[in-house]
């Protein structure tokens, strides 16, 4: 069973539902996704509630394989297209699947698009089509430090969740508009610290963010017996 769940549209000053709860069941190792705008004073404007994310890529198989079989994996493409040799975590020494990108960090952990009509995602993908840039000129956002957190397991679960959020401080005042996301993360490869993207999304719909609006983009992963 699969819960996808609707988006919805607040508006400030008025009375609505609450936004859709994360969904109670969660298809084992699966991604859901959730985009939310808020105004400056915090009152949320828009929350897509949590739908499903298909969008795992052939470069996170790359990297699990490295760690599960500690042992190098060659022809790894980074988010410039170019292969690399992955090197398998050496007693803490290497880089290896870190998405903790700093504030103002637009080369890794989660990113966003703006290409009109990008392609569906194929599990060959390795990078944005259209990367929006971090900073205050026309076009770009303020990217925000990224959070990785909230781990927590029961009896038969285990989840942690990952976000960040944007601010649009564009000085053309202008609506920038997200229509894909991707988890792009560090790890060492032969002879430098390279960032390869394991996950993208593409939105079925672009994310309109009006200026002075703050972006949120945020996911849970979670397994279950």
């Amino acid at each position: 069973m699969i819960t996808i769940l609707k988006k919805q549209l607040w508006v400030p000053g008025r009375r609505h539902k609450k936004p859709n709860p994360k969904p109670n069941f969660l298809i084992p190792g699966h991604l859901y996704l959730r985009r939310r705008i808020s105004l400056p004073n915090g009152d949320i404007e828009f929350d897509s509630g949590w739908d499903e994310s298909k969008s795992f890529l052939k470069i996170y198989a790359q990297h699990i394989f490295c760690a599960f079989g500690h042992a190098d994996v060659a022809s790894v493409l980074d988010t410039t297209n170019t292969a690399r040799t992955l090197q398998r975590p050496a007693d803490g020494a290497n880089v290896f699947m870190n998405a903790t990108a700093p504030n103002d960090d637009d080369a890794y952990g989660l990113l966003v698009g703006d290409q009109a009509s990008p392609t569906a995602v194929d599990i060959t993908d390795y990078a944005l089509q259209s990367k929006i840039a971090h900073g205050t000129g026309a076009g770009q956002l303020d990217y925000e430090v990224m959070a990785v957190d909230s781990f927590a397991t029961d009896s038969t679960s285990a989840q942690f969740e990952f976000r960040r959020n944007y601010i649009n401080s564009s000085s053309d005042s202008g609506t920038i508009t997200v229509t894909e996301i991707v988890l792009a993360v560090q790890s060492v490869t032969v002879g430098s610290t390279t960032n390869h993207a394991l996950i993208r999304d593409v939105l079925s719909s672009g994310d309109a963010i009006a200026h002075n609006r703050v972006y949120t983009v945020e996911y849970t992963y979670k397994i279950t017996e």
